[in-house]
């Protein structure tokens, strides 16, 4: 955890941050419950075991992202990217809202390959 990082103090505290860049942190464990991390970067995060219970995660980059054992109930992923991200049976998605995701990014870093194509899940 970075405790002296103000954005993560910020997060972890109010539930949301300005800075969307989470790219590299370690947040394992961490109570998100409900959270506004709409559009962040958490490629190569460490979120193992984190309470994402109802948190906005649309259009947010999970690439690389160590999401095994989280709690992802009613949170919303629509829009995401998944390229190359860790869960497991542990990972919960009860009552997960997602319409697609995305399964790659292009040399600009922006989502590529959305499925399903051409309709939503």
């Amino acid at each position: 955890m970075h405790p002296e990082n103000p954005k993560v103090q910020r997060l972890l505290t109010q539930a949301y941050s300005e800075d969307k860049d989470f790219s590299n942190i370690n947040l394992k464990g961490s109570y998100l419950q409900n959270a506004e991390m709409r559009g962040f970067d958490l490629t190569d995060a460490e979120l193992t075991g984190a309470d994402l219970k109802g948190a906005d995660l649309r259009g947010s980059l999970l690439i690389r992202t160590q999401l095994v054992g989280v709690d992802f109930t009613k949170a919303n992923l629509t829009g995401c990217c998944i390229k190359d991200w860790s869960v497991n049976d542990q990972t919960n998605f009860t009552e997960v809202e997602c319409n697609y995701v995305y399964l790659d990014v292009d040399e600009q870093g922006q989502p590529t390959r959305r499925s399903p194509v051409d309709r939503n899940f």
